[in-house]
């Protein structure tokens, strides 16, 4: 079903016929997730939009959804373990994959590594920043299909030709809005880490004399940033500690934020945070790197920062940006059913291809 709010944007038209796709993610991920989730909660969104557009879709993954298998590995292992445990889990779900058109593979690696073996093409999605590691193996198959989430995420690979751009996108049903009755606090939503810009966000919400609401997981990598750089701020007034939150406990608190801040100290692939944001009707305050240029419409959605006093300026500045305005957006570029429409129009051209002998 199509959301009212995707109806009034002008979803773009679905290809032909529903094609049969088996969709791989790692054996760290569960899908759907539990509690805080990236990847996987794309994945889960992609599989279920595909769905109800009349695909036969089979997600194999560490989680149990319909039609899911479950890895034997469900655990976020260090590399070298992570490449032979991503290495195992696609080549046990590539037993799986008969019957399908083509597989959509989410693995960091493995994917690419073992597409050689598949009997039907392999299309996949790269969810990471680049790493001299991952970008070796990419360049060394430089024939296979590779998706980037924002171009600036696929500027990060320089020399890799993209076979396409898929913004992510998001279920609008399960998100509410919220045009007002928004309350005083600033809100940092994601995992709280030296590259996510906690710590900047803290100093941002002390000069602007607001409060700051801090909600994420601290990673096992992060406990010494957090101690340092975080923890001496929390005050319980000033500056709060939610922790990691999921469900209606996140919606609420993105909903009734004044602005989420995203002051980002590396190059984002994508931000799904932003988004969920901005269909909740808040605006999103960030720095202007990675593929926030993409996904916040400047003066409009949200405002983009150079520094910290433009930062500032955007939280002395919300009062300018309509919430519905914020919604509108997401509806038109970020939903759903754009994202499954994008993905159905490169199975359909590789799929095309292969038939033809092109790829």
């Amino acid at each position: 079903m199509v959301s009212k709010d995707e109806k009034d944007a002008g979803v773009i038209d679905l290809p032909r016929r529903p094609l049969r796709v088996s969709i791989v993610a790692s054996p760290a991920l569960a899908v759907p997730p539990v509690g805080y989730g990236g990847t996987e909660t794309v994945v889960h969104t992609l599989a279920a939009a595909l769905q109800e557009v009349g695909c036969m879709v089979k997600v194999l993954a560490a989680g149990t959804t319909p039609n899911s298998f479950s890895a034997p590995v469900g655990l976020d292992l260090p590399s070298p373990e992570a490449v032979a445990c991503e290495l195992a889990q696609v080549a046990n779900a590539y037993q799986y994959c008969t019957n399908v058109d083509l597989i959509h593979d989410h693995t960091k690696v493995a994917g690419v590594l073992l597409a050689k073996w598949a009997s039907v093409p392999v299309l996949t999605t790269v969810h990471n920043d680049c790493s001299p590691i991952r970008e070796e193996i990419y360049r060394s198959y430089p024939d296979h299909h590779y998706v980037f989430l924002s171009q600036a995420h696929a500027d990060r690979y320089p020399g890799i030709l993209p076979y396409g751009v898929v913004f992510n996108g998001i279920d609008l049903r399960q998100i509410p809005f919220r045009a007002q009755g928004r309350e005083d606090y600033l809100l940092f939503l994601g995992r709280i880490s030296a590259v996510k810009g906690a710590h900047e966000a803290i100093i941002v919400a002390q000069s602007a004399k607001l409060p700051l609401i801090l909600a994420g997981p601290v990673e096992s990598s992060q406990k010494d940033y957090f101690a340092n750089r975080v923890a001496p701020h929390i005050d319980g007034t000033l500056i709060r500690l939610a922790g990691e939150v999921a469900g209606s406990k996140k919606w609420l608190l993105l909903a009734k934020a004044r602005a989420l801040l995203m002051p980002l100290q590396w190059e984002e692939p994508f931000g799904l945070v932003m988004i969920e944001a901005m269909a909740c009707g808040t605006p999103v305050i960030a720095f202007a790197r990675g593929a926030a240029k993409e996904v916040v419409c400047h003066g409009i959605t949200g405002f983009l920062a150079n520094d910290r006093p433009g930062l500032l300026e955007g939280i002395a500045n919300l009062a300018a940006i309509n919430p519905y305005e914020c919604r509108k957006w997401v509806s038109k570029k970020f939903s759903a059913t754009t994202m499954a429409a994008n993905y159905l129009a490169l199975y359909h051209r590789l799929f095309e291809e292969v038939k033809e002998g092109v790829s």
